[in-house]
């Protein structure tokens, strides 16, 4: 299992380690001189980590993960990323609970006519009201993202290079 660390910014994220799920992640590659996991056109692969809400966030505010992302095609498809948020809240939730979760409501990248042009997409970790579920987010909490390649919607037909050091989470 490839273990791949995400870069920090915008106050939090920093060490973050994705882990693929059972078994079904995508490669982990080396291209263009990083570490990328590259996730297939048409395959169901998930990756997943824990993020602690940090100290200083302000309840109420929104959090969002910018995922870095790029295709080596050259079309006129698009390319999507889709995250699941599932808050657990400290002194209160199991660490195995699926009970608050969000699905992120970003929208399709248009692929452009320069193969491996990287793109940042923003996938909304909570509501605008710091939210998942109606719940709200505090300091000291974890949320576990889980990333997967939306193939419902996505119509690039080549594998998405996912650019885990380049990604980041922001609280606003």
């Amino acid at each position: 299992m490839a273990v791949i660390r995400s870069g920090s910014g915008g106050g939090g994220g920093g060490g973050m380690v994705w882990h693929p799920l059972d078994g079904s992640g995508p490669a982990a590659v080396e291209e263009n001189g990083e570490l990328t996991y590259q996730f297939a056109d048409t395959l169901t692969q998930k990756l997943r980590v824990f993020m602690k809400v940090p100290t200083s966030y302000s309840a109420g505010s929104l959090i969002k993960l910018k995922v870095a992302q790029y295709s080596p095609g050259v079309s006129s498809g698009t390319m999507l990323f889709t995250t699941t948020a599932t808050l657990i809240r400290v002194a209160i939730d199991a660490v195995s609970s699926v009970t608050n979760q969000r699905v992120s409501t970003n929208t399709a990248i248009t692929v452009s006519a320069t193969a491996n042009r990287y793109e940042e997409a923003i996938c909304d970790l909570t509501d605008a009201t710091g939210h998942i579920n109606a719940v709200s987010v505090s300091h000291g909490d974890i949320i576990l993202i889980e990333i997967t390649r939306n193939t419902a919607v996505d119509t690039d037909v080549n594998d998405i290079r996912f650019l885990p050091s380049a990604t980041e989470v922001t609280f606003s």
